[in-house]
């Protein structure tokens, strides 16, 4: 299970550095650019997707804190215990 779990750390360590390099260039991802045209074309203001990015970016953030948070506690809680 620990292998699924580092597994899932990596791809939410990854998605959230390319996003956030997005993010910082000023540009939507090229995958997300046909939502961000129909988006635009449907009358709605564009800087709403970059705000949506941002809120994802903030998941992901969230969910690199829970993943290394999760262990970091266990490890702590049972420092000097002998118990593992």
């Amino acid at each position: 299970m620990t292998n699924i779990y580092g597994m899932l750390g990596l791809v939410a360590f990854l998605a959230g550095g390319a996003l956030l390099y997005h993010l910082g260039s000023g540009r939507v991802p090229g995958v997300l650019k046909p939502v961000a045209r129909l988006w635009a074309r449907a009358g709605h203001d564009p800087k709403w997707i970059r705000a949506g990015l941002w809120a994802l970016f903030v998941l992901i953030a969230g969910a690199m804190a829970l993943f290394v948070g999760f262990y970091l506690y266990h490890a702590l809680h049972f420092l000097g215990s002998g118990r593992q």
